[in-house]
């Protein structure tokens, strides 16, 4: 069974940015991406893949970003609003390495899925540059 790792649900700490982040850089985030919940899933290694389940309040607004590894996104509740384009609960989107992207919730709020291939801290906003992950 060392192949094999189970996540109980119940046993799943959810990070929030005020957990990693010290106030200064937590000042230069959006409300949206200040009350973000985290749980990590599957961490990831190297050469192992990594899985994070994110939650955002009604709303919330993502600046643009990209990250250094290629994700999928899955919608598992609400609404993920990406330009004119509106993904429901059961869509998804491929996101290739380093695309800079934004999106807001909808007014029930998102709960997503995030998949990438490794584990993949990055965090780069848009003008500037890498700063570090809630992770």
């Amino acid at each position: 069974m060392s192949g094999l790792r189970i996540h109980d649900e119940q046993q799943l700490p959810w990070i929030t940015p005020s957990d990693r982040l010290p106030p200064a850089e937590l000042e230069a985030l959006t409300e949206g991406e200040r009350t973000v919940r985290m749980a990590v899933r599957e961490l990831g290694t190297a050469d192992q893949p990594q899985l994070l389940e994110i939650k955002y309040q009604p709303g919330a607004r993502i600046k643009p970003h990209a990250h250094a590894e290629d994700e999928i996104v899955f919608v598992r509740e609400g609404e993920l609003h990406l330009g004119t384009r509106v993904l429901k609960a059961g869509d998804s989107m491929f996101i290739a390495r380093r695309s800079f992207y934004s999106f807001q919730a909808g007014p029930e709020g998102l709960t997503i899925l995030n998949f990438r291939p490794r584990k993949d801290e990055t965090y780069y906003e848009l003008g500037k540059g890498e700063r570090k992950s809630v992770l």
